[in-house]
């Protein structure tokens, strides 16, 4: 049982409900102090002043801090620990659910994903005793979407199996060297004003979302914030609790580490009678000017596509590749475009392949980093998952059939890691984690139906790239770089074309929200089976 008394918290989106009512308990469990931060000013004043009222002033203060803009954060962190000595606990609290734009889609991200990473990562530098700290732990909220795809609210679901994906993983690097707990609460339906600002992608959505939330059991936010405090006195590291329907809280660790096995248990492989033809289609491939998409390129224009448009920020390479090709092919079936997928010039690229050739049939996300150096890993989230999502979604409005559309093909590109927990990699696994979570929402029904455009998921093993080499992969801290550079030297490597010759098959014979794995230069293999198995292992609880 680990004490709350005499520790000092921080809690981000405290000013009101879940965490406004785990301050108060843990303010009743004896804290020693407890830091408020919300970017709602007036109420985390009002209830500041409330709290200090009954505990004393020192007990609690309360800090308007926009969680996404690091600065405030991080020092907000570290006045809590200067001011009091010492930081005990921090809880990652402060979420959004609005995702009707693609403003808002960012901000759900840069709240859910990446401000809850930089917390995580920041606390446990702060905390870890081997740098001199006392120890202490971190609980990220999370939701029930992140055990089970809840396809209404696709986006808020991604981002919270995210979240948890990178939860498991960075708390499963030795506790022993850092003594720092990290902590995941899967939280279900809980009556709070998030639920009241709740938007979606589109209004059907936002309608069928109502319908998923009403079948839940509701709880109070006091009965969810003393489920919290019980994960805090009981939780080891890397555990995984779920708190719904005003039951006590629940220790998965066990069921999600069995769902991580029976994907990673791939025994079977599907062959689809209906074959996806490659000859005259137009494909739009990101990340294409070296290694697997460079291949991808050149295998479709063998396959006889009538174009490719091959985006990277490698002019070089880019440039050669297509006089490379043009000379082969012709000059009409290869076209290179420098894009910096994180920017606008994505949109600007859609635009002139569509004004050059009118319209596209396929879009493969292959664009990625693999850094998670801290000078590099917010740029790892925006091109692996911000970026992914932009333009799935733009292909999916170009292609969609119930909107002039012609139907199509996207294919995100994840890894073997958002199928089990790579823990020297926990913001490069959380990126894969949210690929998979978010293209196999997008490829279910009814999406696929009314919209005639196939979303398939490709989980590339250790394949013989660039990517793998100690310039461009990367640790969040020196140990973890050292222990990355020594798994170099060991990792199996897989040929550039067996992934290329995996993806074509999988592009050829995958149905919608399907996953492949394509590793240790085998065959492509149809995991989907797998995947729906884990999470129906990781639900388990959610909805009895």
């Amino acid at each position: 049982m680990y004490d709350l008394k005499d520790k000092v918290a921080v809690v981000t989106g405290a000013s009101n409900g879940i965490g406004a009512s785990f301050v108060r308990e843990i303010l009743e469990e004896g804290v020693k102090h407890v830091r408020l931060l919300d970017i709602d000013k007036k109420t985390g004043n009002a209830l500041q002043d409330e709290l200090r009222q009954k505990y004393g002033k020192d007990k609690v203060k309360f800090v308007k801090c926009d969680v996404t803009d690091d600065g405030q954060f991080f020092k907000a962190l570290e006045d809590a620990k200067k001011d009091n000595g010492y930081l005990d606990l921090l809880v990652n609290n402060a979420g959004v659910a609005e995702q009707d734009s693609f403003a808002r889609i960012r901000k759900l991200i840069e709240i859910n994903v990446t401000a809850l990473i930089n917390g995580t990562l920041k606390a446990i530098e702060m905390m870890r005793t081997d740098k001199g700290g006392r120890g202490g732990a971190v609980i990220n909220v999370c939701s029930v979407g992140s055990l089970i795809p809840v396809s209404p609210m696709f986006l808020y679901s991604t981002s919270k199996r995210a979240a948890m994906h990178f939860t498991t993983c960075v708390g499963r690097v030795p506790c022993e060297n850092t003594d720092v707990r990290v902590m995941a609460a899967c939280i279900g339906v809980t009556d709070t004003a998030m639920l009241e600002k709740l938007t979606c992608y589109t209004k059907d959505l936002y309608e069928k979302a109502q319908k998923v939330l009403a079948s839940h059991p509701m709880q109070s936010s006091a009965a969810a914030a003393r489920c919290m405090v019980e994960m805090y006195q009981k939780g080891g590291p890397a555990s995984i609790w779920l708190i719904r329907g005003g039951l006590p809280a629940q220790d998965v660790t066990a069921q999600l580490d069995k769902a991580d096995e029976e994907m990673e248990a791939i025994i079977r492989k599907i062959d689809y009678q209906r074959m996806f033809e490659v000859r005259d289609k137009v494909f739009f491939i990101t990340g294409a000017a070296a290694g697997i998409g460079a291949a991808i390129v050149k295998a479709f224009l063998e396959e006889g596509a009538k174009h490719v448009a091959a985006l990277d920020v490698d002019v070089k390479n880019g440039t050669a590749l297509e006089e490379e090709l043009a000379e082969k092919y012709g000059n009409d079936k290869i076209k290179f475009y420098k894009c910096d997928v994180t920017s606008n010039d994505l949109d600007a690229v859609y635009d002139r392949v569509l004004n050059d050739v009118e319209y596209i049939d396929v879009v493969i996300n292959c664009a990625g980093i693999m850094n998670d150096r801290p000078n590099a890993y917010l740029k790892e989230i925006d091109v692996n998952v911000t970026a992914l999502i932009k333009s799935s979604f733009k292909a999916f409005d170009l292609m969609r059939e119930d909107q002039g559309g012609k139907g199509g093909t996207i294919i995100n590109i994840s890894s073997i890691v958002g199928l089990f927990q790579a823990h020297l990699l926990p913001v490069y696994t959380a990126t894969k984690s949210a690929v998979l979570q978010f293209s196999n929402c997008l490829g279910k029904e009814p999406h696929c139906t009314r919209s005639g455009v196939r979303v398939l998921t490709i989980c590339f093993g250790c394949t013989d790239t660039s990517l793998f080499s100690a310039s461009k992969m990367g640790g969040f801290d020196k140990e973890t770089d050292e222990l990355l550079a020594k798994s170099l030297g060991v990792l199996p490597m897989q040929t550039i074309q067996s992934a290329v010759d995996g993806l074509v098959h999988a592009y050829k014979h995958g149905a919608s929200a399907s996953t492949w794995l394509i590793t240790s230069d085998r065959p492509a293999e149809d995991i989907t089976d797998n995947v729906s198995k884990g999470y129906e292992i990781m639900s388990q609880g959610v909805f009895s």
